[in-house]
């Protein structure tokens, strides 16, 4: 039977194959991310796909994209939302481009976070027009909501900006 090493220290058990070199690992070499690391992403990029990397891989493709994803977070975090009935307040904003659509959410704050999300992914600083609503489901004698969410993304300078 075959030995297989680690990779980076060679020693000789190396259970562990990581992602997009597709060599051996052992456990203290590895470099781990969470499966929903990415989770707000629509489509997660291949590179970044995988659970176990190797040190110089994750360095290369792991940390740009972590670092580009949290900012983009941060930019959700803090961006504008105008509800539906705040029509009054947002009559003069743009309403060009497509709604948003979350479906299958856990709690109504994720719903419009991952809104402000795909607003940010598309380069714009509000969310207007937002619609929230939740769906009972009942398995049983248990029940559970699945929240919903609708927004038009759109970009709002500075005099047009309503004052909170």
């Amino acid at each position: 039977m075959e030995t297989v090493q680690c990779s980076t220290c060679q020693k000789a058990k190396a259970p562990l194959v990581w992602g997009v070199c597709s060599g051996t690992l052992c456990k203290n070499c590895a470099q781990f991310l969470d499966e929903d690391a990415f989770s707000f992403l629509a489509k997660v990029p291949p590179e970044v796909s995988h659970t176990t990397y190797c040190q110089t891989c994750y360095d290369t493709h792991v940390v740009p994209q972590l670092v580009s994803y949290n900012s983009m977070m941060d930019q959700a975090r803090e961006i504008l939302i105008y509800y539906k009935d705040e029509g009054k307040d947002t009559r003069m904003y743009s309403r060009i481009e497509d709604k948003l659509v979350v479906l299958n959410c856990a709690d109504r704050k994720e719903a419009i976070l991952r809104l402000a999300f795909m607003a940010v992914q598309g380069g714009f600083n509000a969310v207007i027009d937002i619609d929230v609503y939740s769906k009972k489901i009942r398995t049983g004698a248990y029940q559970t909501l699945q929240w919903q969410a609708t927004g038009i993304p759109t970009q709002i300078t500075a005099p047009r900006m309503w004052r909170r």
